[in-house]
């Protein structure tokens, strides 16, 4: 299931990629990227669904990973029973963790040190909350570990950082790949925010 999620999250991510246009620039028609790409794009955007969706993945994904960390891939059946229960608990406290911080009400990309510290405030908070109430359900019964959770909140936000960045580390690569003979003075701009990154694409 890892090894899936993860084959779905990349294709999913170059797909995105792939679809996306440079709103500064003039493309002729045949730079455009394909009608079905622009139409899940628009789609994407329009609900501002692929956050959600993203981080939705990553705790299918990551929470079973902190299972496998934790127990050193060798997790037994009362661990993968527990694993069972409280997988749906801790992708609902995520995600509605991640709507309470308004996590989800950004665009995609441009990531600010206040979006940082959103998206870390949401993971333990939907982390804490999870644990809770799989505590108040289950009594912690066997199978259940606390250091699981804590793994988890770690690889989830650190997930979530890679993820929202992944396009704008793939706009970087592509600009330097498509840059002729110097013609623009390279510059790094550090803390400019979401702002920054609207002036830079502007010029």
């Amino acid at each position: 299931v890892c090894v899936l999620g993860l084959a779905v999250g990349g294709l999913w991510l170059a797909a995105a990629f792939l679809a996306r246009t440079d709103s500064g620039r003039k493309t002729d028609r045949s730079s455009q990227p394909p009608s079905l790409l622009r139409g899940l794009r628009d789609f994407f955007q329009a609900y501002n669904l692929l956050p959600v969706l993203a981080d939705g993945l990553l705790v299918l994904l990551f929470f079973q990973t902190a299972y496998l960390l934790r127990f050193d891939f060798n997790v037994g059946p009362e661990e993968i029973r527990a694993l069972k229960r409280s997988l749906p608990i801790v992708l609902l406290c995520c995600l509605g963790a991640g709507l309470g911080f308004g996590v989800y009400s950004s665009r995609w990309g441009g990531l600010s040190w206040y979006d940082l510290c959103r998206l870390g405030a949401a993971a333990g908070a939907g982390t804490a909350a999870a644990l809770a109430f799989i505590t108040l359900g289950t009594r912690f019964g066997d199978g259940h570990s606390r250091s699981v959770y804590l793994i988890f909140a770690l690889l989830f936000f650190t997930g979530q950082i890679f993820v929202r960045k992944f396009l704008d580390l793939g706009g970087l690569l592509a600009g330097w790949a498509a840059r002729d003979g110097g013609e623009k003075t390279p510059v790094v701009i550090f803390g400019a925010g979401r702002r920054g990154r609207i002036l830079a694409e502007a010029c």
